[in-house]
């Protein structure tokens, strides 16, 4: 998912993107401990189950979107193409 995204936005605003992801992410990492510890109350072995089933569950509803996501070096985000060779210019050593 990570080279999807970077292949559809620009790369002005690729940073700030990557920042609100992170953000996001880690924000809602305490909340999943609380409920992870809030089923461990219950019994150790609950939080696993609970995991791999959501885990199962979501993988089996998003098949069928990921499948549908295009090719990320098919996508043009209106960036600048990279230089034909792909060699970075070097300057001459004197």
């Amino acid at each position: 998912m990570m080279s999807f995204r970077q292949a559809i936005i620009p790369g002005r605003l690729l940073g700030r993107v990557h920042g609100t992801w992170r953000t996001l992410l880690w924000g809602t990492m305490p909340i999943g401990s609380l409920i992870g510890g809030a089923l461990a109350l219950i019994d150790l072995t609950v939080p696993w189950i609970v995991g791999g089933a959501g885990i199962t569950l979501l993988g089996l509803i998003f098949y069928r979107f990921l499948m549908t996501l295009p090719n990320p070096e098919d996508i043009d985000n209106g960036d600048a193409p990279p230089p034909a060779t792909g060699a970075v210019p070097v300057a001459p050593v004197s």
